[in-house]
């Protein structure tokens, strides 16, 4: 049996969280969970993974058993969510699901213009700065030693317009505006598997009749809610500046040096319950560049991991807040939270949503790359 249940399957959690807040935008019923046993009720389902910090082979195994089991659902709509900075094991993870879903071709256009995110000629750019000559090169786990397309992405046809696709294998789009992803968008067919960033999916749904909503929730602000914040992210910035945690007090706490040498927590774990207990809001921060690479960086999330369990096990939050894509996925794993209802987009790549388990507990999630927003924090 073959649905409209449009499916997309993301390498990241803040990735997916972004591609349902696009969908709650337009519309759609949309559900976000990090594994699937049946199809939910929704027009839109989206599957966080986290196989940007798995193996290469993992990657692959996981993506090949989601498209299966998507096929066996009948989903025919599949969109395949990349890292718009090139990250992740993008290419093996894209064959994977065209081999398991049937997909003979595939578009790759990872860029983000409405973010400065784009390639031209076959250079990758940040607001025209090529992708190596930014805080990408020292990206722990994926650094980008180069910004061109061809050396990233050996074997892929670059492609400048729709009239140069392949009739098979994987083309990688040339795109500087939204108009070019139009283009693509616009002469591509359903033989065509889509992978790509928010860009790409925003463009997809309008291609599809779909059109953003003017009636949405409009987030309401934190008010005096009790929050922990949670900053993974290698490039997080400082948050004491915002009027909300000034104005609840909330201090930031950096992980001791010796801890992100890989020394033990338990002291400042008790540092950090006895400030919760006393202001009932805290924000946790890594504070230091990850070194040592993929292993080094997995460590340092499932000890943050580990320590906003301790946290949530003594006294649920109102929010949990976090940045980061692998870190959230790392914390809502331990905490055994994997379904989610999304509540608002607060702005574009900052979503927020309710545990689907407990309605009562909401968390937010962006990805490390983007900016919070002039609202989170009002």
């Amino acid at each position: 049996m073959i649905t409209r249940v449009i499916t997309v399957i993301a390498d990241d959690f803040t990735g997916a969280a972004e591609i349902a807040g696009i969908g709650l935008r337009f519309g759609l019923r949309v559900n976000l969970a990090t594994d699937i046993t049946s199809l939910p009720d929704c027009e839109l389902l989206v599957i966080a993974t986290d196989t940007r910090s798995m193996s290469e082979a993992e990657a692959i195994r996981i993506n090949r058993k989601l498209s299966r089991t998507l096929k066996q659902f009948g989903c025919n709509k599949i969109f395949k969510k990349t890292d718009s900075a090139l990250r992740g094991h993008i290419l093996p993870e894209l064959k994977a699901v065209m081999e398991s879903s049937g997909h003979r071709r595939a578009l790759l256009l990872p860029e983000n213009p409405s973010r400065g995110r784009i390639v031209r000629d076959g250079v990758y750019y940040i607001n025209e700065t090529p992708l190596h000559h930014t805080p990408f090169t020292d990206d722990p786990e994926f650094p980008a030693h180069s910004s061109t397309v061809s050396e990233r992405f050996p074997g892929v046809h670059l492609v400048n317009h729709s009239g140069e696709m392949t009739e098979t294998g994987i083309c990688f789009a040339n795109a500087v505006v939204r108009e070019d992803i139009k283009q693509f968008i616009r002469h591509s067919d359903s033989g065509i598997l889509l992978a790509g960033a928010a860009d790409l999916f925003t463009t997809y749904l309008q291609s599809e009749g779909y059109a953003a909503k003017k009636d949405n929730p409009v987030f309401q602000g934190l008010q005096e809610r009790n929050t922990i914040i949670i900053c993974g992210s290698t490039v997080s910035g400082d948050l004491s500046g915002f009027p909300y945690v000034s104005r609840k007090g909330i201090r930031m706490h950096t992980m001791p040096t010796d801890v992100f040498e890989g020394g033990d927590y338990s002291r400042w774990s008790k540092k950090l319950m006895m400030n919760y207990n006393d202001t009932g809001s805290i924000a946790l921060a890594v504070g230091y560049r990850s070194k040592g690479g993929k292993n080094f960086a997995l460590r340092l999330r499932n000890t943050m991991a580990e320590l906003v369990y301790k946290l949530i096990s003594f006294t649920a939050p109102d929010e949990v807040i976090i940045e980061g894509g692998a870190t959230a996925f790392a914390v809502l794993k331990r905490l055994g939270w994997s379904s989610f209802v999304i509540t608002n987009e607060i702005t574009p790549g900052v979503v927020r949503m309710a545990l689907k388990e407990d309605p009562r507990i909401h968390i937010t999630v962006k990805p490390g790359s983007y900016p919070w927003g002039e609202y989170l924090f009002q």
